[in-house]
């Protein structure tokens, strides 16, 4: 295993530990081995929640699963644990033995947090955006969002905007939808395609696309995450 784990015995005695943990709490086998859990470090295992599940690990054979601990370690400073434990037999009709390995999260956990933050901002922007925004689907180019100005300048509503094709919303069809259709399955980035909508009295309105793919940690196309959409100034009449 190469995330840090310790043995323990019927009496909660820590008989080893790995190398990771060693390095991970950066105690030393002397610090460790023959110490009653509770009694490492500054108590930080010292839990009453743990107490009760590693009770029933030895008692009723039930495993611990993700249980999450906040403490301040001695030499790591504030992590955040999550702890998995399970019963083990022993050899030669010894007491069984507890395997208790733990994964520090406290990297992932903040990662989370900040990802949370900023889709929280990132709604508040798309929400009360002066602009048109789409959010595409990376696989099949349909809308799956739209913010309430793109509703408006457009009149649609969103209801009738989700699962719609990205290249529907040019009326005049042709060369530049299906160009558009091809862009957006290719993942490639859509620069300023103009789209034609005809309102239900045969008004024509132009509306110029752009928007860049999001892409994954392996550079796989998601989606399209903000697609602006804008509206193109008519032209001027000729001078008489």
């Amino acid at each position: 295993m190469r995330e840090p784990f310790i043995v323990l015995d019927q009496n909660l005695v820590i008989k080893t530990a790995n190398r990771s943990f060693y390095n991970t709490f950066k105690v030393s086998a002397t610090e460790t081995e023959g110490k009653f859990i509770y009694d490492l470090g500054n108590g930080q295992w010292d839990l009453p929640e743990l107490r009760t599940l590693l009770k029933e690990v030895l008692g009723k054979g039930h495993p611990i699963h993700d249980f999450e601990v906040e403490q301040t370690f001695p030499a790591i400073g504030y992590r955040i644990m999550r702890l998995n434990a399970r019963r083990v037999a022993s050899v030669n009709s010894q007491p069984d033995l507890i395997l208790l390995a733990i994964d520090d999260i406290t990297d992932r956990h903040n990662a989370e947090i900040a990802l949370r933050n900023s889709e929280i901002r990132f709604r508040r922007l798309f929400e009360t955006a002066k602009d048109g925004i789409l959010i595409l689907d990376g696989d099949t180019g349909q809308i799956t969002d739209a913010n309430p100005f793109l509703q408006d300048l457009l009149g649609y509503s969103k209801a009738e905007l989700i699962g719609k094709a990205l290249w529907e919303l040019d009326d005049a069809g042709g060369s530049t939808s299906r160009t558009l259709q091809e862009t957006v399955r290719k993942g490639e980035p859509i620069r300023a395609f103009q789209v034609l909508r005809r309102d239900g009295d045969g008004q024509e309105r132009r509306f110029e696309l752009s928007g860049m793919p999001a892409l994954s940690s392996s550079g796989e196309v998601q989606g399209y995450r903000g697609v602006a959409l804008a509206r193109v100034p008519a032209a001027e009449p000729p001078a008489a």
